[in-house]
């Protein structure tokens, strides 16, 4: 129960944690393929739109992006890939309404992940409780295809971070740790998870990678109030700044000496 409460406020006061990439970051080509396929099997000249509007996508060019995602629908209508793209464009446009619309009419059309997640993600750009929930059911409930995918895995911890949901958010980061160890709130909820499970050595280490990985030390310092290790961690810190210290100690010291041996060899030649 104390964590549980530890979490939800966390949650409530915390701002969402990003990736640098944000949900796509792990998109590979092999997915990329399959939509192409799937388009190309529609209509082979809509395929080849569809690839030149992906690549302005990748380039930022998302003006071209949305011209060539129209004209892709214009031939392909039931193409939910370039729905689901049309969705990401106006959702980095902040047009959140328009991505919300295109991206029910990619999940109308094909229950994917990757079309949930889309739905997800944007939905949990509103900021509002009831879409929050919609979007934690959507990739919690969904058809476990990609499993291995890191953004339908971002979109769940997002959404069970939002809502500050256990339940989720105790698998959501353990996988994020895996598929994205640059992601420092991931380590931090996890180290949380592992300290209540009892393994302390495993929830020190990863409550060190999240504080070097941009965790705020207020965070931190506030989960570790409940969960009675910090303590330890103050100490591994302390040892490791104590190391860096004598090393650079080390140093200073080497360079005197080796100064002064100059000066005298200077003052007294052979």
């Amino acid at each position: 129960m104390r964590l549980i409460s530890m979490l939800i406020i966390l949650a409530a006061l915390a701002p969402a944690p990003v990736l640098a990439q944000g949900e796509w970051a792990g998109r590979s080509e092999d997915f990329q393929l399959s939509a192409y396929a799937r388009i190309a099997s529609m209509d082979g000249e809509a395929a080849a739109l569809y690839a030149e509007a992906t690549r302005a996508l990748e380039e930022g060019n998302l003006f071209f992006a949305k011209l060539s995602l129209e004209m892709v629908l214009d031939r392909a209508p039931e193409a939910d890939d370039a729905m689901r793209s049309l969705a990401r464009v106006e959702h980095l446009w902040e047009n959140h309404a328009e991505a919300e619309s295109w991206a029910r009419q990619a999940l109308a059309r094909r229950d994917a992940m990757e079309n949930r997640a889309q739905l997800a993600y944007v939905l949990l750009a509103f900021g509002e409780e009831d879409k929050d929930r919609e979007a934690l059911r959507l990739v919690a409930d969904a058809p476990k295809d990609t499993p291995d995918e890191l953004w339908p895995n971002y979109t769940l911890f997002l959404a069970a971070h939002r809502l500050g949901s256990v339940q989720e958010l105790k698998p959501a980061s353990a996988r994020m740790v895996e598929l994205a160890p640059e992601f420092g709130a991931a380590h931090f909820f996890h180290g949380q998870f592992l300290a209540e499970d009892g393994d302390r050595v495993a929830a020190e280490r990863e409550m060190l990678l999240a504080s070097e990985l941009g965790v705020a030390d207020e965070d931190i310092s506030l989960a570790l109030l409940s969960l009675d290790i910090k303590e330890h961690l103050v100490a591994r810190r302390g040892m490791r700044g104590l190391l860096w210290f004598s090393l650079l100690g080390a140093v200073v010291v080497g360079g005197i000496l080796l100064t002064l041996n100059i000066w005298f060899q200077k003052r007294n030649p052979p």
